[in-house]
């Protein structure tokens, strides 16, 4: 970021474009979401500065470097919700699909727990991604996912994602259960990718040892709650299949081990509503390519002078 904390950064704009390339796969509808993320930058450092340092905060303070890509989960959500209306206003030139629905809820679950303790993360992928019961979930991690409060963070995430997804088909007649189904061999490489794409970049520390329960959830670590999300949450440092795997191999011997968790993802079963504005390519085909996509030289320009008064068309 510059110094001034206001505007961007040639390269945080390439990235943000990227990220919003990857959540809306039309140029000019990330190019839209890029800028208005940048109108947010402001907004979350203002938001940030309030959080008052704490040893055990509701919500955490992010690093400079991770506002960005917050903003761009901000920025994305009106146009999400306006494109998926039966009366879009904003220039949506493509039709959402079934994968970029499920990498919406995906980014849902990311965006309203990244900023907050890792129990949230754990709690969104492990029950809301993944069908584990919230006991196996804080079975993982005691120390740092209280039993005693993961039905009410289970709560409210339930809360979000009716709010977000209710008209989608995907809320049960209890009106609090989401309806989900096995994913398909390509949801099942599209979730790995999403997750790896749509993780915050917390910096990592070098394990100490093979175990990332052990180093990043134990009773004595010192590791941050940043970090601990980015452990849940990204498939290149471990994810949270691969800490399933890891506590389920210390169980093999007690018979106490968790399913695995291959068998357990699970992913929204959204209804099949045709929406009414027009696609890209009427002769496209379902998968929308997603990435190789950059800003040029005057499309970083154009953004910067001057921020927030121009719009691409």
């Amino acid at each position: 970021m510059r110094k001034d904390e206001l505007i961007p950064s040639d390269d945080d704009l390439q990235k943000m474009f990227k990220l919003a390339y990857y959540l809306h796969p039309e140029r000019v509808v990330a190019l839209s979401v890029t800028l208005d993320a940048c109108a947010w930058i402001p907004q979350v450092r203002k938001l940030l500065e309030r959080r008052t340092p704490s040893s055990n905060p509701h919500k955490q303070r992010l690093p400079p470097q991770t506002i960005p890509r917050f903003a761009v989960y901000a920025a994305s959500q009106s146009w999400e919700i306006d494109q998926e209306s039966d009366t879009p206003r904003k220039p949506a030139r493509y039709s959402p699909t079934s994968e970029d629905k499920l990498i919406r809820y995906l980014k849902l679950l990311i965006w309203k727990t990244m900023d907050r303790p890792s129990c949230y993360s754990a709690v969104a992928l492990g029950h809301f991604l993944y069908c584990y019961q919230l006991s196996d979930v804080s079975a993982l991690a005691p120390d740092h996912f209280d039993q005693e409060n993961i039905r009410r963070i289970g709560s409210y995430v339930t809360d979000w994602v009716i709010n977000r997804f209710e008209s989608h088909g995907i809320i049960g007649n209890d009106g609090r259960t989401i309806t989900r189904r096995e994913p398909t061999d390509s949801e099942r490489v599209l979730v790995t990718e999403a997750l790896k794409v749509l993780s915050p970049t917390y910096a990592l520390s070098n394990l100490s040892s093979s175990s990332v329960l052990e180093t990043h959830f134990g009773r004595l670590d010192s590791q941050s709650e940043l970090v601990r999300i980015r452990a849940i949450i990204d498939p290149t440092f471990a994810g949270f299949e691969a800490l399933v795997k890891e506590y389920n191999k210390s169980k093999s011997k007690t018979g106490t081990a968790l399913r695995e968790p291959q068998t357990m993802l699970r992913v929204p079963k959204f209804d099949d509503r045709i929406l009414i504005f027009p696609t890209k390519d009427a002769g496209s085909s379902e998968t929308n390519v997603r990435d190789g996509e950059e800003l040029t030289p005057g499309e970083i320009t154009a953004m910067k002078h001057p921020l927030g008064k121009m719009r691409f068309s």
